[in-house]
């Protein structure tokens, strides 16, 4: 197996940093591992505010919403999992769970031990905050770019029917129109 700073690196939260500042951070990683369906973290619970990286198996977001509970992302080893409540908390009351998908194993970084070292490394707080951000940001690019792509399928599943029977395919008249006749 591969020593863990090498395997940290894989992640894309440590691309900037320089070595002294991976072995800084590891200095600060607790490793842990869970077995399939354990729970990692939970709303105003244990380990609320802390990052984990993945660096085994695999997490499930599980979501508490008015249908019920939904799966709403699965976490890949190299990923990072719980970076809301991470960067400011948990302030919008969202309920959501981690479990564990598989055997996992994590690096989990306490918030509270990131910031004692705010003023003794500064660049490293800073270079690590930017990499969660540019990550987060890579994700919200993915799936902005996901939705757009179902939201094509969707409107294309509409059409093609009409477009099979040999239908002219008309666009639909605005609410103008149609009182105006």
């Amino acid at each position: 197996m591969k020593p863990i700073s090498s395997m940290l690196r894989l992640s894309p939260i440590t691309e900037e940093l320089s070595d002294d500042e991976v072995d800084l951070l590891m200095s600060m990683l607790v490793a842990d591992d869970f077995s399939a369906g354990d729970l990692i973290c939970l709303p105003k619970g244990i380990f609320q505010d802390s990052l984990f990286i993945v660096m085994s198996g695999g997490i499930e977001v599980r979501l508490n919403s008015p249908e019920g509970v939904l799966t709403v992302h699965a976490i890949k080893p190299g990923d990072i999992a719980n970076t809301i409540a991470f960067m400011g908390g948990n302030r919008f009351g969202i309920d959501s769970r981690l479990y564990a998908e598989g055997a996992t194993s994590v690096l989990r970084l306490d918030r509270n031990k990131l910031e004692e070292h705010l003023y003794t490394h500064p660049v490293l707080v800073y270079r690590l905050t930017r990499g969660i951000t540019r990550y987060v940001h890579g994700r919200l690019r993915y799936l902005s770019g996901e939705l757009t792509s179902l939201n094509q399928l969707i409107t294309c599943a509409d059409i093609e029917p009409q477009m099979r029977q040999g239908d002219a395919v008309t666009r639909a008249m605005s609410s103008s129109e149609l009182v105006m006749g």
